[in-house]
């Protein structure tokens, strides 16, 4: 009997190592983005310009104004970010995680949003002529007097997405959704 308890006991000591071992790699795993830029979290008139951004975590940040041309935002995790008047012509955001995120008069000209999560994201007059958004998520986003022009929609979701007054001549809206 005493060994039995013995045992027991070495069974739920092992047991509970195996849990916060699992618990552990899930922890890593959720937060092994890398940091963002020093700047942050006030970022405002930075000058980020071609730098290589993958990966990155600026959950909430303020770019206001800031220049991130060609930049590399790939994978990043840019939630409830403010990118209001920055310039982000031809940065590749594609996979990134916009979702809430401020972009009110943005320049996305050229930018790569390829699978990017832009839910509730607000695009009020922002420039995403020749953007390639193909398969990004932008349900319930404000699109209000976006410029859209040749700008790759495909397999886009624009679910409840307010395009009133929204430019998309020569869009390419193939397998949208804009129920």
């Amino acid at each position: 009997v005493r060994n039995r308890r013995r045992m027991v006991a070495i069974g739920k000591r092992l047991a509970l190592l195996v849990v916060l071992f699992v618990v552990i790699v899930i922890v890593a795993d959720t937060y092994s983005d890398k940091p963002g830029p020093d700047c942050l979290p006030d970022c405002a008139f930075a000058d980020l310009s071609n730098h290589d951004l993958n990966g990155v975590s600026a959950r909430g940040g303020i770019f206001f104004q800031a220049n991130l041309r060609q930049a590399n935002l790939s994978d990043a995790d840019l939630y409830l970010t403010t990118f209001t008047e920055a310039t982000l012509r031809d940065a590749n955001l594609a996979d990134a995680d916009l979702a809430h995120s401020i972009l009110i008069m943005a320049d996305l000209n050229g930018a790569n949003l390829r699978n990017a999560n832009l839910r509730g994201a607000d695009l009020r007059q922002a420039d995403l002529r020749n953007a390639d958004l193909s398969g990004a998520d932008l349900r319930g986003a404000t699109l209000y007097q976006a410029q859209l022009g040749r700008a790759m929609l495909r397999n886009t979701t624009l679910t409840e997405a307010n395009l009133t007054e929204a430019d998309l001549r020569r869009a390419d809206l193939r397998g949208a959704l804009l129920r």
